[in-house]
């Protein structure tokens, strides 16, 4: 059987994240996105659909008026 070892060497950077980093960063995130402008949220989804378009997003399907009525 593999062990973490064999599957990453030692380092430890490209493990997949722990279940207290992912808590965390959803704990900040939400913060953040609470303070937001619909400027800067707008911003951001493009960003984010942009850099996801490889990877079949299904938000990519949604058009701007689509987006912009759900705010």
């Amino acid at each position: 059987m593999p062990t973490d070892f064999d599957k990453y060497g030692d380092n430890w950077k490209n493990k997949p994240i722990t279940l207290n980093q992912a808590e965390l960063l959803h704990d900040l995130t939400c913060e953040l996105i609470s303070k937001m402008t619909r400027g800067q949220a707008s911003h951001m989804i493009g960003k984010f659909l942009k850099k996801n378009s490889r990877n079949n997003n299904p938000m990519q399907s949604f058009d701007s008026e689509t987006l912009e009525e759900g705010k």
